[in-house]
């Protein structure tokens, strides 16, 4: 995800889903890839985490750190009017199902 102005708002630079994650929540992801698995569709999705920066002069400040995970389609749900078409897909190769 990328990083926009002040306030350090995020802005995805790719297609959004809704994530559910193991434990129910749900938040934002974008996809950043999808692949064909013998039982079902894969996404690998970015969700943005915190993370502690430290600047050179030595201050401490809050930044982002997007982690990158795989989680099955059924974890994932479309957003309206987002668009899917250009996500890098892994289809499964000859004689696989």
């Amino acid at each position: 995800m990328g990083v926009v102005g002040g306030g350090g708002a995020l802005r995805p630079d790719g297609p959004v889903v809704w994530l559910t994650l193991p434990d129910g929540q749900v938040v934002s992801a974008v996809v950043r890839a999808r692949r064909r698995e013998p039982g079902g569709w894969w996404y690998a999705v970015e969700v943005p985490l915190w993370a502690r920066v430290e600047l050179a002069d030595g201050r401490v400040v809050a930044g982002v750190d997007p982690a990158v995970c795989w989680a099955p389609a059924t974890a994932c749900e479309p957003v309206e009017g987002e668009d899917y078409s250009a996500v890098p897909t892994e289809r499964p190769r000859r004689g696989q199902r």
